[in-house]
């Protein structure tokens, strides 16, 4: 603690000058251009890994399909309330009944989209049917033509 008597030691300019030359330069002549030091620290910042996949085409277009197929029967169902609309032959009076199917009258919506397409001794699909279709029995076979692809390359590097 000082006392009364006592005095603070003399902070003058030239005591700041001769600290600065001990210290090395103030903040602002350190960095001469505050945009290039931006520019430094934000290059460091973004290191972004690179992975790269061979082929990865053919092993996206499956889930593309599937994907398509989800959006088009999603689609026609929320313009219809929730509810499939279905075209069955003979009318409705044959039409079984479930919770997410409803005969196609002339109120329902998108029925291009909808259940109409009769395939035999199966039943009715509709458009977004086929992509899930296509997805299902494409994704096994491309996977393996992948593997292969990819293993072929692997083996002409090494060699």
């Amino acid at each position: 603690m000082a006392r009364t008597g006592d005095t603070l030691p003399n902070i003058s300019a030239s005591n700041n000058r001769a600290r600065r030359a001990t210290f090395g330069t103030s903040w602002a002549g350190r960095y001469k251009n505050p945009k290039e030091t931006l520019q430094q620290t934000s290059k460091a910042k973004t290191h972004r890994i690179k992975l790269k996949i061979p082929y990865w085409p053919i092993l996206l277009c499956p889930w593309l399909s599937y994907a398509a197929g989800f959006v088009l029967n999603a689609i026609v169902m929320a313009f219809n309330g929730g509810q499939m609309p279905t075209l069955w032959p003979g009318g409705c009076t044959t039409f079984e009944v479930d919770m997410m199917h409803v005969c196609m009258t002339h109120a329902s919506h998108l029925k291009f989209l909808a259940d109409w397409i009769v395939i035999r001794d199966t039943g009715i699909a509709s458009p977004g049917d086929f992509f899930i279709w296509a997805a299902q029995y494409t994704q096994d076979w491309l996977l393996y033509v992948w593997i292969a692809l990819v293993v072929k390359d692997s083996n002409s590097k090494k060699t």
